[in-house]
C-alpha cells in the first residue's frame, strides 16, 4: 500500500482465511442457530501464503515490491493451520459471501480509505 518493498518469509506455510465479515455473518448465525459446541469458522480451504501474498500485489499492481524468503520465519510456526468447517456447513448452513480474491479487494479498499483520511 506505501509502495514500500513487503519483506516476506518463504511464503510455504498453510492457512485457513476468511474475510471479516463473513467471520462476523458466521458467529451470528451461529449464535442464532440451536447448535451447540464447538465450530469452527473458517473458509475449510488452505492456501499457501504466498499465493495470498501475491494476490494482494497483483491487485495493487506491486508485484515488484514482494520479496519472498527476505525474513525467516518462526521456528515455532506450524507448517498448515485448516479447520473442519463440517459444522458451520452442515449444522449451520452457513456459506460464505466472499471468496479469497474478494476479499482482499474488500481489504485492499478498506485500507487504502483509511490512508487517503490521514
Amino acid at each position: 500500500l506505501l509502495g514500500v518493498p513487503a519483506l516476506c518469509s518463504h511464503g510455504e506455510q498453510l492457512r485457513d482465511l476468511m474475510y471479516v465479515e463473513d467471520v462476523a455473518a458466521a458467529c451470528i448465525a451461529l449464535l442464532k442457530s440451536n447448535v451447540q459446541g464447538a465450530v469452527n469458522i473458517a473458509s475449510g480451504h488452505s492456501v499457501k501464503l504466498k499465493d495470498v501474498i501475491y494476490m494482494i500485489s497483483d491487485q495493487l499492481g506491486a508485484i515488484d515490491l514482494v520479496r519472498l524468503g527476505a525474513i525467516s520465519g518462526s521456528v515455532n510456526e506450524p507448517a498448515e493451520l485448516s479447520a473442519d468447517i463440517a459444522r458451520l456447513r452442515d449444522e449451520i448452513y452457513f456459506k460464505p459471501s466472499y471468496d479469497l480474491k474478494q476479499g482482499i479487494a474488500a481489504t485492499i479498499e478498506s485500507a487504502l480509505e483509511d490512508i487517503s483520511k490521514k
